[in-house]
């Protein structure tokens, strides 16, 4: 979905990789992948049905699913996905 959403010149994609640490207990570590994108964002009304298996932004050329099956995938290896957004015009 990021790289769909960016400006078709002049878009940028963000992929960050850290270290994370529960800070409930020291023990538990993992790693962060952090993703931005300089898209037009999403819409506030759209962010509760990202994960769902049948929403899409793409109409007919989508099914819904990557971001459904990616949440699946990080919960089920004890991970968390999370989803913040602001709505930009989108640039031509």
């Amino acid at each position: 979905m990021p790289l769909e959403a960016l400006p078709r010149s002049g878009g940028t994609l963000i992929l960050r990789i850290s270290d994370s640490r529960d800070w409930r207990d020291p023990r538990c570590a993992g790693v962060r992948v952090t993703v931005g994108d300089t898209g037009s964002g999403v819409a506030r009304h759209d962010l509760g049905k990202l994960f769902s298996g049948t929403f899409t932004s793409k109409g007919a050329k989508g099914n819904g699913v990557g971001l459904w099956m990616a949440k699946r995938f990080i919960e089920s290896h004890g991970g968390s996905i999370h989803v913040r957004s602001r709505v930009h015009p989108r640039s031509s």
